[in-house]
């Protein structure tokens, strides 16, 4: 098989697709990838799809590439890097459309010229594509108040592992009209349709901010103080990061910090700020905080660091975060989103799974320990899991789509239901 997949001649067949069958570029996609194709146009997809179920290659799809790929077993990297970028804003109706490959940065950038906004703000939004935030339902510090790239999203266009071309939802702010396919593919990461463009809803731009800083010494006790904020109507965004957490980050000061913003009319901000105590001032420093905390998030993908994922419960987080802490000898780096529970943590040693959950009790919702694991994301899903890998299958009948990320078996064989996929329902 690999003769097929390294044979230039063989790949020539498919216009408007670039090849990566070799050298440091082939390694950069991880150690399993077996060879890479660049569509220069999402109608080149469908084709490259059809060469992977012909060689029961199992195929990830790439967008910005800002997380590494995990995957242990050979297949075939489907990049999208190389896709137009095409970006229209319909200021009317406080909508845009973008191809796949748009970042999130060039997307807010263009809207921001109509004086709109795009509210999703993933600290990496300088190079994750919009594609890739609706595969991961991508989300930032900013979903405090605005929440996920699902609640922004109108309609898209995917192309499945079969090969059909789909239009899901629409360009309008009111759709009613059947099931809305496009959240059900809103975090799906690449397992369900490769997605090429989509459609976004807008909101009008931030007329004020305004950054305070409140230094303790208590993680947990921040914390608590933090989520009697979260109901302020102007708070967009609450960091909390221990002090080894700002020490990697290369922030100047001392203790634990929480760092919290504010958006909206001059006067509701005055109104809100005024309720925070020992709160500091440090609007002009913005930018030099949130460029600190993605160096924060990308020592998460460092591959001799431990990461960590916690998700506590709201009302439990303070207590939880107590027993994160003497779990890790208070020598873990933690920082996270404190209005939402969401903790990262970087450990200073191999820890499992298990340990931890049994350690942090009632006080989680999900951990996740290292790389991407399916087992996770059964944990998380509960009852819904079956349901979830019977919708896999009636999409995805070959298994081709990254069935590592689902602990599903990989594409076996060749589907001769190519480009004429079944409807849903029972054999």
């Amino acid at each position: 098989m690999d003769g097929d997949i390294l044979a230039t001649g063989r790949a020539e067949r498919l216009p408007g697709v670039g090849w990566v069958t070799g050298g440091a570029v082939l390694a950069g996609y991880g150690p399993a990838a077996v060879a890479a194709a660049c569509p220069e146009r999402a109608g080149s997809i469908p084709g490259v799809l059809e060469l992977a179920a012909r060689w029961a290659l199992p195929v990830v799809v790439r967008a910005g590439g800002t997380r590494p790929s995990f995957r242990l077993r050979r297949h075939l990297v489907l990049d999208l890097s190389r896709l137009p970028k095409d970006i229209t804003i319909d200021r009317d109706n406080h909508s845009a459309r973008a191809s796949a490959g748009v970042t999130v940065a060039a997307l807010q950038q263009a809207a921001a010229r109509q004086r709109l906004s795009y509210p999703p703000d993933p600290l990496s939004a300088s190079t994750c594509t919009v594609g890739g935030t609706v595969a991961t339902n991508a989300a930032g510090p900013g979903s405090v108040r605005y929440g996920s790239t699902a609640d922004y999203l109108l309609g898209l266009e995917l192309v499945t592992a079969t090969g059909d071309v789909l239009h899901a939802g629409g360009q309008t702010l009111k759709n009613a009209t059947g099931y809305d396919l496009s959240r059900l593919l809103a975090g799906s990461r690449g397992t369900l349709g490769v997605v090429t463009s989509v459609s976004v809803r807008l909101l009008p731009r931030v007329r004020a901010r305004k950054s305070l800083l409140v230094e303790g010494r208590d993680l947990a006790g921040l914390a608590g103080h933090a989520a009697t904020w979260s109901s302020l109507p102007t708070l967009a965004r609450l960091e909390l990061v221990n002090d080894r957490a700002r020490d990697q980050a290369g922030l100047e000061g001392a203790g634990t910090w929480l760092w919290a913003e504010f958006e909206g009319q001059p006067e509701e901000l005055a109104r809100d700020t005024a309720s925070i105590p020992g709160g500091r001032d440090v609007t002009r420093h913005r930018r030099q905080f949130w460029r600190s905390r993605l160096r924060l998030a990308a020592g998460l993908h460092d591959p001799s660091a431990w990461p960590v994922w916690v998700v506590l419960h709201p009302k439990r987080q303070e207590a939880g975060l107590r027993r994160l802490e003497a779990l890790g000898g208070n020598a873990a780096v933690l920082f996270g989103h404190g209005a939402l529970g969401a903790w990262h943590a970087v450990w200073p040693w191999a820890i499992e799974r298990d340990r931890l959950w049994d350690g942090l009790g009632e006080t989680a919702l999900s951990v996740e320990v290292g790389a991407e694991d399916h087992r996770w994301l059964q944990r998380a899903m509960g009852t819904a899991w079956p349901w979830f890998c019977r919708i896999k299958h009636e999409v995805d009948p070959a298994g081709l789509l990254d069935p590592e990320a689902l602990g599903l078996d990989t594409a076996s064989q060749h589907d001769s239901s190519f480009g004429h996929s079944k409807p849903p329902g029972r054999e």
